[in-house]
């Protein structure tokens, strides 16, 4: 998980559905990054036998979420809303397979191609997506492969020239109107 500890960012299904899923795979560890909480706080929503498996990076770089997201096999983002979404975009930069809702830059991806999309509030089938991908390490990489070629023509460099590109042919037409 990477994104602030408030409650529009699903933390009360991440809290559960992750509970579910360490209680069940006692070798896995769940990484939080910056959630610019305090680490006992966001602690205190789960079970206590399960803390030392949790571990909370209350605020780090940008190349420490990077380093860390690039070793994560599987990224989960339960957010009730997002405008545009950057935490699950970085993800997949970091080829993260991700299960998110969907909500701002995910309502655009394709299901089970380039993320596993999860109704809000449904917690059982957030549960059986990361599931799913941590067991079946195939589809995790097939994942994970879609959202990285999603996302990576979503840098400035492309989208600024796509943008003065617009720019420049609206600036044509107005000066050099098409005749009707």
């Amino acid at each position: 998980y990477f994104g602030t500890w408030t409650k529009r960012k699903g933390i009360k299904y991440l809290c559960i559905v992750m509970a579910r899923i360490l209680s069940k795979m006692p070798d896995l560890c769940f990484d939080l990054y910056g959630t610019y909480t305090d680490k006992k706080k966001v602690l205190a929503n789960f079970p206590a036998d399960l803390h030392h498996r949790i571990i909370v990076y209350p605020q780090l770089s940008g190349q420490e979420i990077a380093n860390g997201l690039s070793k994560a096999k599987v990224f989960f983002f339960p957010s009730q809303y997002e405008g545009f979404g950057f935490a699950p975009v970085e993800a997949m930069a970091c080829s993260c397979a991700a299960v998110i809702t969907r909500t701002g830059f995910a309502v655009e991806l394709c299901d089970k191609q380039e993320a596993l999309l999860c109704d809000f509030e449904d917690i059982y089938d957030m549960e059986q997506a990361i599931l799913y991908l941590l067991q079946d390490s195939n589809m995790c990489l097939r994942i994970a492969q879609g959202g990285w070629e999603r996302v990576r023509a979503l840098s400035w460099e492309v989208n600024t020239k796509k943008l003065a590109d617009i720019y420049t042919k609206w600036l044509t037409d107005y000066h050099h109107p098409q005749p009707s």
